[in-house]
């Protein structure tokens, strides 16, 4: 079952919203977001954060639109805060 929601971030002092989609996976489950053409996947971590992986590895290689890690970070910090 999916659902979508909607997450404030602030980054370099503004704010961007960005849509969410929650994603149950058996016993676990995974959030993701679009960046740019990238899909971006969120999984909880032992110590209760999230880890972001790229849902296509292999289109990021050859692509011009690199996601700016420190954004990663932020947003993994937002949805950890925001569903706690």
């Amino acid at each position: 079952m999916e659902e979508t929601f909607t997450l404030p971030v602030q980054y370099k002092g503004k704010e961007v919203t960005l849509e969410f989609t929650f994603r149950r996976l058996g016993y676990t489950y995974k959030i993701s977001t679009q960046i740019g053409n990238q899909e971006v996947l969120f999984e909880p971590d032992e110590e209760g954060s999230f880890r972001a992986t790229l849902a296509n590895p292999y289109k990021a290689s050859g692509s011009k639109d690199n996601i700016d890690s420190a954004f990663i970070a932020v947003m993994s910090q937002a949805l950890t805060e925001a569903l706690k």
